[in-house]
């Protein structure tokens, strides 16, 4: 990873002073949104986007960009708008903290904080309100936030795919578009944190050169000309949220008894790039202010007259500076395979990377025998194991297990690229006795969730267990194969360990295209279900756990038990 960007993370005072004109206000430069109709909401997905459903809005002004810092300079001095530096702007190995954590930072000075061209954060709804309250004072103006209804018509612009640039189902155009979870956020995290989205939220395949909050405009525009409704910092709406879907009245903003949570849209860095539907939300009362919230100005009319020159200027050069100080991440090493030599003698061979910065091929071997199966930070599963010239393409290894895996990272002597994919020397499938229990590092194969490992204490030993954070925007079909011997034909008794957010049906399990058993989760279990039958026939089979959730969830899953309560015999027994 370049310097620049660790250098980068530094206060505003260091970095970037107050920008001063002789102006007392900022005129934002706005957006004319033709009015129209358009069908909101989501089929599939997230309940809280549900139903789609027709909606017609009348023409309006759109911020070209969100309300920066350096707009909000002048309404913080005129009004003597000084908080307590309490903001939420914590990350760290775990990721970002929760709505009610209590932070160090404050609208000018946070973590994040490297310009006065980034998004103004870690304010309220009614700071926002507030503010554009003051600029509507100050211009003759009368600027407000935009209705939910608003946002998501401005967002697509006419188009109806996920993305107002297609349906992209990789994510990788993502960050031509805004500032998303990407290569460049991973690479930051995994110095700064050792903090990983593999196998957590995830991340956009492609790099958009940002971490965290970064200065507005520099991504494309979407077809109506506005910038940063993709990434960035989520965005506050002047309309109440619902997680049971769109209500009658979404569009007014009620009483705080009518109206505990707030809308935001968008998406921000922490996060892969989310379709247009997503819908955010944050509480009136009860919740911090975050450094990755932010929110842009809408109008029902042009301003008579607007002069944003100087403020376009400056954030034009802001921009550049910016661009001017990046470098691009190292290349990572694709294309790798192991060859077998002899019994125990294999060959790592790679495609050399066309990076000239690169100066040698780190080579991280595996500590645990499913490392390949793990999330998290890949030095916490990975050892280095040696290094060879940028000149080398291949390394010869003696003496390796099945089951051992290799990375592949090329490196100069500032920085490290993202590792390869995992080369793996497979190992034997382990096969499970029933009765007995599943273990998760037994598993045979993992699609979509990713395993983890939690050392040995005083008072329990090592355990494996599969872990994932459910975004509201996914339908994601989570599967585990083992590979079994049941011993007896005969109803078994199926325990778990593992819990949910949601109550109701938790996974289903499967031999082959039969469905054996629908596994539901109560909390009143505490985290252990002793109550579900399932019939098992005597032979070697491949089970099959697969795991839907709908709307956001985190869940675990750290193990089985299938106990004989009722043999049945048959003609050879």
């Amino acid at each position: 990873m370049s310097n620049w960007y660790l250098s980068a993370l530094c206060v505003l005072s260091i970095c970037s002073g107050p920008v001063a004109w002789a102006e007392e206000f900022i005129t934002p430069p706005m957006v004319s949104i033709p009015a129209g109709e358009f069908m909101m909401g989501t089929i599939g997905g997230d309940p809280a986007s549900q139903p789609i459903h027709e909606v017609s809005v009348e023409a309006f002004q759109l911020a070209k960009y969100p309300v920066t810092v350096a707009e909000f300079r002048y309404f913080a001095k005129d009004t003597n708008f000084s908080p307590d530096a309490t903001c939420n702007d914590f990350i760290d190995k775990e990721g970002l903290r929760g709505p009610t954590h209590i932070g160090t930072g404050r609208w000018d000075k946070h973590r994040y904080s490297h310009s006065d061209y980034q998004p103004v954060t870690c304010i309220f709804l009614t700071t926002a309100k507030a503010y554009a309250k003051w600029l509507s004072q100050k211009t003759g103006t009368s600027y407000r936030l935009p209705s939910e209804q608003e946002w998501e018509y401005a967002a697509r612009a006419g188009t109806t795919s996920r993305f107002f640039w297609g349906d992209d189902p990789t994510g990788a155009q993502a960050c031509e578009y805004g500032n998303v979870a990407d290569f460049t956020g991973e690479s930051v995290n995994n110095q700064l944190y050792g903090l990983s989205n593999v196998g957590f939220v995830g991340l956009s395949p492609c790099e958009d050169g940002e971490a965290y909050n970064a200065i507005v405009g520099q991504y494309k525009a979407n077809p109506f000309g506005l910038h940063d409704m993709t990434g960035n910092v989520l965005q506050m709406v002047n309309s109440c949220y619902s997680d049971k879907g769109y209500q009658p009245d979404t569009s007014a903003f009620q009483e705080k008894n009518q109206c505990e949570f707030y809308g935001l849209r968008g998406s921000n860095w922490h996060y892969p790039a989310r379709p247009h539907t997503f819908r955010g939300r944050a509480k009136r009362e009860g919740w911090n202010v975050s450094a990755d919230i932010g929110f842009r100005l809408a109008a029902d009319k042009a301003p008579a007259t607007s002069d944003d020159s100087h403020f376009t200027a400056a954030l034009k050069q802001a921009q550049q500076q910016r661009l001017s100080e990046k470098d691009n991440l190292l290349m990572t090493p694709l294309f790798g395979h192991i060859v077998q030599l002899g019994e125990t003698r294999y060959q790592l061979r790679w495609q050399p990377v066309t990076d000239k910065r690169v100066t040698r091929y780190d080579i991280y071997q595996s500590v645990y025998p499913q490392a390949h199966l793990m999330g998290g930070f890949y030095q916490h599963q990975y050892t280095k194991l040696t290094q060879v010239d940028s000149s080398q393409s291949s390394l010869e290894l003696d003496a390796v297990a099945n089951g051992t895996s290799f990375l592949l990272v090329a490196a100069n002597d500032e920085q490290s690229s993202l590792p390869s994919a995992p080369l793996l020397i497979p190992h034997p499938p382990v096969i499970t006795d029933i009765p007995g229990k599943l273990e998760m590092q037994n598993v045979a194969s993992l699609n979509g969730v990713a395993l983890y490992r939690a050392a040995p204490t005083e008072t329990r030993p090592e355990r494996y267990y599969v872990f994932k954070t459910n975004p509201v925007t996914a339908q994601e079909k989570v599967s585990m194969t083992f590979l079994v011997k049941v011993e007896e034909s005969g109803e078994y008794q199926l325990s778990y360990q593992g819990r949910t957010f949601q109550e109701g049906t938790f996974f289903t399990l499967w031999n082959g295209a039969t469905l054996l058993a629908e596994i539901s989760y109560e909390r009143q279990a505490e985290n252990t279900t002793n109550q579900h039958s399932v019939y098992l026939e005597k032979g070697q089979h491949s089970l099959q756990l697969q795991v839907m959730r709908e709307g956001f969830d985190r869940w675990m899953l750290a193990g089985l038990e299938f106990t004989l309560q009722q043999p049945i015999a048959t003609g050879d027994e």
